[in-house]
């Protein structure tokens, strides 16, 4: 039971200091809207800050080294390609399906913007990215299995911490399918983070889903939805098959591949040395 308090309170800990640093810079992003160019500098300034708290926080508390948490250089590029690629898969799926089903998409092919724009979106999804998978796959995830949780456990508690995260946004939409597309995208990031062994797939996929869904609801053009508002529950259920059937295989592989317990044994062991 105390081993179970303290992962509670070393979680809930974690959780207090994330709202805090990410409340203060979005305080200092929306005085910083009307200024492009410095709101994506600030950005990119908390994307660089993040890693750091994570190597801390791991090396301090959960005892593991880079290596051990996949938080390394090590197959960088495949992990990044990985988990870029699969997220452009999941979007084109769902685009296509929204297409059959009678939702106008328009490709434009062309940038509407000027850069300053452009770079505070691609700066504004890389840092929310960077600090949603640090604070959830790259510490939480680890400090539950640090303190004896095993994979499944570990891997529900955190995904309903980040469809905690989300609460705003699903009471914003009230769709129900919302809630399960955030529980979808949880496992698809856990198993991308398990089959990779490197916390920079499930970012490269984090920051490449949200980029593409924030350009329908923003003036950078090359692809839009006609009337996306109006349509953004039905593309929710729309959207769910894809996902289910992209976290299946993911779910599938690492099963085969036992990917879940070698990194258990990893994670545990390191802690048993320490």
């Amino acid at each position: 039971m105390k081993n179970w308090l303290n992962a509670a309170f070393t979680i809930l800990a974690s959780l207090f200091i994330a709202f805090i640093l990410t409340s203060g810079f979005d305080a200092i992003n929306s005085t910083l809207e009307e200024t492009p160019l410095l709101s994506g500098m600030m950005n990119l300034v908390f994307a660089s800050f993040m890693p750091a708290l994570l190597w801390i926080a791991n090396k301090k508390i959960n005892h593991l080294s880079t290596q051990q948490y996949g938080f390394t250089t090590r197959r960088l590029t495949w992990s990044l390609i990985t988990g870029i690629g699969l997220a452009c898969i999941s979007v084109t799926a769902i685009l296509v399906m929204a297409c059959l089903s009678g939702i106008p998409v328009l490709f434009t092919g062309s940038l509407q913007v000027r850069p300053a724009i452009i770079f505070q979106l691609i700066a504004t999804n890389l840092a929310t990215g960077i600090w949603e998978e640090a604070v959830f796959r790259g510490f939480i995830f680890n400090t539950l299995l640090k303190h004896r949780a095993c994979i499944v456990i570990a891997g529900m508690i955190t995904a309903v911490l980040f469809a905690g995260l989300h609460a705003t946004a699903f009471m914003d939409t009230k769709s129900l399918w919302w809630f399960v597309i955030i529980i979808l995208l949880a496992y698809i990031l856990l198993y991308l983070y398990l089959i990779t062994r490197s916390i920079w797939a499930p970012v490269a996929f984090h920051f490449a889903w949200d980029l593409l869904w924030s350009i329908p609801e923003s003036p950078i053009g090359v692809f839009s939805v006609t009337d996306f508002e109006n349509h953004t529950e039905y593309i929710d259920q729309i959207s769910v098959l894809p996902l289910v059937v992209i976290a299946g295989i993911l779910i599938a592989i690492g099963k085969r591949k036992q990917v879940g317990i070698r990194y258990l044994n990893i994670i545990q062991t390191a802690h048993t040395h320490n």
